[in-house]
């Protein structure tokens, strides 16, 4: 389990991360990040698309964080949450998985969050105009 202030509980930080963040998209998952003046914070979200039972979810998310535990905890990304904010979106099963499998995901997304350039989306897109109106 992440320390308490490492834990994303603030649900408008959430709302701002999915409005404003950049996205990181893999297999079973996909990272939402933002860069943060203060100590960076982790989430993670499941939905009931993904399983209906609760109790898969949560054991999803437990495997999940572990994994990101394990891996945030080596040398290369120990600073990954000293400046950025993260959502993890899951999407998929990863019941199916073995904990090397997921372990070795969340390194490959890791690394590709770290060489991103960290381009957040536009809030005023085209999709914010109405047709014929310029």
């Amino acid at each position: 389990m992440f320390p308490r202030a490492q834990r994303l509980t603030d649900n408008r930080v959430f709302t701002t991360l999915f409005k404003r963040g950049a996205w990181v998209r893999g297999n079973n998952f996909s990272i939402v990040f933002s860069q943060t003046p203060q100590t960076g914070k982790i989430g993670f979200v499941i939905t009931k698309k993904v399983t209906k039972s609760a109790v898969e979810r949560n054991r999803i998310k437990r495997r999940l964080r572990a994994a990101f535990l394990e891996v945030l905890a080596q040398s290369e990304f120990v600073n990954v949450l000293g400046v950025k904010n993260l959502v993890v979106v899951i999407y998929k099963s990863s019941e199916h998985l073995s904990f090397s499998d997921l372990k070795n995901e969340v390194t490959h997304q890791l690394t590709r969050l770290m060489s991103s350039p960290a381009t957040p989306r536009s809030t005023a897109g085209p999709w914010l105009f109405k047709k014929g109106s310029s």
